[in-house]
């Protein structure tokens, strides 16, 4: 499977917005939707596992202040689960909750 990172502090995140993509899900341990989302987003970082390096991950209960960094570095409001996709630093997609799903996520990436 594709090497998922974890966000782990702010450094990490302005790294992030200089890549030509990136893909961040934002994923609460505690929370049985977040979970679902976490298995959509594990499916797609193994079909996409030699194409697309910029996966990350903010676990939202430990690093609650990262996803609130990403907030408002991006112009999107905090929502967990959420997937937040980038190109050259933009948001070019995002969703939350049950609409996070393999599909959309490519679509949005053009994979």
């Amino acid at each position: 499977m594709a090497q998922l990172d974890y966000i782990t502090d702010e450094d990490k995140i302005d790294s992030i917005l200089k890549q030509k993509q990136a893909v961040i899900l934002k994923h609460s341990t505690r929370c049985p939707i977040s979970a679902s989302a976490k298995i959509k987003f594990d499916r797609f970082a193994e079909k996409h596992e030699n194409d697309i390096t910029g996966l990350y991950i903010v676990d939202v209960i430990m690093k609650r202040e990262l996803s609130l960094v990403i907030a408002e570095k991006t112009g999107i409001p905090h929502m967990s689960p959420q997937v937040i996709v980038l190109k050259d630093g933009k948001v070019v997609y995002t969703t939350s909750h049950w609409d996070i799903n393999e599909e959309s996520i490519e679509q949005a990436l053009g994979a």
